[in-house]
């Protein structure tokens, strides 16, 4: 529930989706690493109507700049998530051998 909402919000404002987010982080409601998936789904939902935005643009130039660079920021949040999950998985299982 909280990923769908997260996300519907983030097609408007990502910033209410991200205090949001925050407010249950802080109340205990939400894990601190369950809560970057949510945000990371509303900056995709947030980006991809930037994209579209973008895309409407007559100067095509404009258009095909925006666009890859809103690509970009896409794959960089993903990418980030992915990684950071891949090395929180190595260093628990680094710390499993070490103790």
């Amino acid at each position: 529930a909280v990923l769908a909402s997260v996300a519907l919000a983030g097609l408007v404002n990502t910033n209410s989706a991200t205090v949001a987010l925050a407010s249950l982080v802080a109340a205990g409601q939400v894990a601190t690493a369950d809560g970057a998936l949510p945000l990371a789904a509303a900056l995709s939902t947030n980006t991809i109507v930037r994209i579209l935005i973008a895309w409407r643009g007559k100067n095509a130039i404009f258009r095909r700049t925006v666009a890859f660079g809103l690509f970009l920021q896409l794959g960089a949040i993903w990418l980030s998530l992915w990684l950071a999950d891949i090395l929180r998985d190595w260093f628990s299982a680094w710390s499993a051998l070490v103790s």
